[in-house]
């Protein structure tokens, strides 16, 4: 990554870092559910190689826009963070202005998005400018802050699904999103912890610090909720066997990720948290390969009936 910030123009290097373009684990995060609802809405289980290229560059974009309206609404608390002191914006290297114009050029995809699809999904994709302009305002107010980020990171199988299919089919996506967002806090929850001793001092509010060191109950509960909103979508999908083999596997990775997590340790906060793109393709996988055997299943079926 420092070979690609080397090869940048200098001006350019602080707005790539504001975008966190240099991590993007982030990006994934957001890119993951939205692969998810894709293949559920493809008859073949598997995303049309133009869209996700499209949904490459929109979950690159849009979370850079998240990460900056972030930084913008931090940039006081950053300074004292030491994780986040040397970030573009609490240093001073991009103005306030500067920030807000980057902002808006990666809204770019949302306008686009709009021209594109029907009313239902138009109200879906504006409803999501002020969700993901919330989560850093919730640092202030809410000991939840990551409940407010899980709803906005994993929107985009929402929208994506209804953009594919031009239907809200809330059987299939409700569960989807809702096991979406259990993950989410757990794996941001992880993040959090990075940072809570910073956090305290200058009133940043998480679930690290409310959880604390007694944090496996929680962690417990998220990942047995996300198992049943997870299998629940792929049961009402018809999805085969497989499916259910990669999301068990998925849980056993998330149980993995809190029951060794040293929450004292920064790099391994980081290491456990960056480790959920795995479990991101694991699902991915589960749901292309459990709608080829839904179909190889039914095809059987109609064989017999014959």
């Amino acid at each position: 990554m420092q070979r690609i910030l080397s090869l940048l123009p200098p001006k350019a290097v602080p707005y790539f870092k504001l975008g966190r373009f240099h991590k993007p684990i982030g990006a994934y995060l957001v890119l993951w559910p939205t692969t998810w609802s894709a293949a559920l809405a493809s008859a073949s289980g598997i995303p049309h190689i133009g869209w996700l290229g499209c949904a490459v560059g929109a979950s690159f974009m849009l979370r850079a826009a998240g990460c900056t309206i972030n930084d913008y609404w931090d940039t006081k608390y950053d300074k004292h963070v030491r994780r986040t002191k040397e970030r573009p914006l609490a240093n001073g290297e991009i103005s306030n202005f500067g920030a807000m114009s980057f902002f808006l050029f990666n809204l770019a995809p949302v306008p686009v998005i709009l021209s594109l699809t029907g009313p239902v999904c138009q109200s879906l994709i504006l409803f999501s400018i002020p969700l993901m302009s919330l989560y850093p305002l919730a640092k202030r107010f809410t000991n939840w802050p990551q409940a407010v980020l899980g709803f906005a990171m994993n929107y985009g199988c929402v929208v994506n699904y209804v953009f594919l299919t031009e239907r809200l089919d809330l059987a299939i996506v409700l569960p989807l999103y809702l096991g979406s967002w259990c993950w989410t806090m757990i794996y941001d929850t992880i993040y959090a912890y990075q940072d809570r001793v910073d956090d305290q001092p200058i009133g940043v509010k998480s679930t690290a610090l409310l959880w604390g060191n007694t944090n496996k109950p929680y962690f417990a509960f998220f990942t047995a909720a996300a198992g049943l909103c997870w299998f629940s979508a792929g049961y009402m999908a018809n999805l085969g066997l497989p499916y259910y083999i990669c999301i068990s596997g998925a849980l056993g990775h998330l149980t993995y990720q809190w029951t060794t997590v040293d929450i004292n340790n920064e790099k391994d906060c980081w290491n456990k948290f960056a480790s959920n793109q795995y479990t991101g393709f694991l699902i991915l996988l589960g749901i292309i390969f459990g709608k080829l055997t839904s179909k190889k299943e039914n095809n059987k079926i109609d064989d017999n009936q014959k």
